[in-house]
């Protein structure tokens, strides 16, 4: 019985690398935007090249050639994420829609298929996508932002 369960969590141990492998091989761009009265932020990485650009009175276009470690750290948290439902994915609180917070909105581009959220508190993610939020504003920032 031991000997079972064993062999039972070193398949799935094994299972859960390839399904890495395949989100690694497959995403093909992560675009996230945030917008409000006064300005715009748009991010898109993909695994040869990272684009920021910041539309208002600090407005900036910064490109520049995505490295392994980002590019790795991306696809693992896109991991975590049941990517094919991010437009179930609920907004914890919708100041954006009433101009009080700036609207962020997250897509992936899958094989040609492009899934996106549903619009969100920028300052607010949904919890599943926070961490992933947060590491897409590090990459920024670290870029000059």
């Amino acid at each position: 019985m031991k000997i079972g369960y064993v062999i039972l969590i070193v398949l799935t141990h094994f299972m859960g690398c390839v399904d890495s492998n395949q989100t690694m091989d497959t995403i093909e761009v992560v675009h996230y935007e945030s917008y409000g009265r006064r300005s715009t932020f748009e991010f898109n990485i993909d695994s040869q090249k990272t684009k920021v650009k910041k539309t208002g009175l600090d407005a900036y276009e910064i490109e520049g050639k995505t490295t392994e470690e980002d590019w790795n750290k991306i696809v693992a948290l896109l991991s975590q994420i049941d990517i094919p439902s991010l437009e179930k994915i609920k907004s914890p609180s919708t100041l954006h829609a009433s101009d009080r917070a700036p609207a962020g909105q997250l897509s992936i581009r899958v094989k040609g298929k492009t899934y996106s959220t549903q619009t969100f508190d920028d300052n607010n993610p949904p919890e599943g996508l926070v961490k992933l939020i947060d590491r897409i504003y590090d990459i920024s920032d670290q870029m000059g932002r």
